[in-house]
């Protein structure tokens, strides 16, 4: 996903998420993630919509930025979170880290290993 970075420049983040189908007490569960998110330094804030009653989602912002989100419906509960932002763009990233997939980078970086 395109993004910008803490100091303006443009990026990517990945976002990752997982689902399940297991039922559950859906404020419960909310609360349990709530408490443990809050009590690593995250702020949290919970959505809920009364004309949809079978669903909470739970949001944790570090800095302002939208990070993780939680979801707990009648039907299951979801896990996304968004990566942080790293400057450059997918495809070079991606050529300079799997040079056998993608190709090499056109600029690959100066190599740290001294070799």
């Amino acid at each position: 996903m395109h993004c910008t970075t803490p100091d303006g420049q443009e990026g990517v983040n990945y976002s990752i998420m997982s689902q399940t189908m297991e039922t559950l007490d859906l404020e419960a569960s909310v609360n349990v993630v709530k408490t443990f998110w809050e009590s690593q330094g995250f702020t949290t804030r919970v959505e809920s919509n009364p004309r949809d009653p079978g669903v909470i989602r739970l949001y944790a912002d570090e800095n302002g930025g939208h990070l993780i989100s939680f979801t707990a419906n009648i039907k299951g509960s979801g896990l996304e979170m968004d990566s942080s932002c790293i400057a450059g763009d997918q495809t070079a990233i991606y050529k300079e880290l799997y040079p056998e997939n993608f190709g090499l980078p056109s600029h690959p970086s100066p190599s740290t290993t001294g070799k």
